[in-house]
């Protein structure tokens, strides 16, 4: 059940705020990574809902749902497809 499954997310932010969203999420107990324009990190379904109701920081959140390596330009077109 998607539930009780952790989450690759990215939440985004202006550029320059990462570091106060990676203390926001981290006083709402989640582990994250800062990145450029926002921070990574792995949350189940009901803490990416607290990341929505609580960070006053962030502008998205976004899940990773699909993950593949691209080499030509075809790969792309034919893994989005799926």
């Amino acid at each position: 059940m998607i539930q009780n499954k952790l989450l690759d997310l990215f939440v985004a932010c202006p550029r320059h705020f990462e570091d106060v969203l990676f203390w926001e999420l981290k006083n709402l107990g989640i582990k994250s990574k800062m990145s450029t324009a926002g921070v990574r990190c792995e949350a189940t379904l009901q803490q990416a809902y607290e990341i929505i109701l609580h960070t006053r920081i962030a502008t998205r959140v976004l899940w990773n749902r699909l993950k593949f390596s691209v080499s030509k330009s075809d790969d792309l077109y034919q893994n989005a497809r799926r």
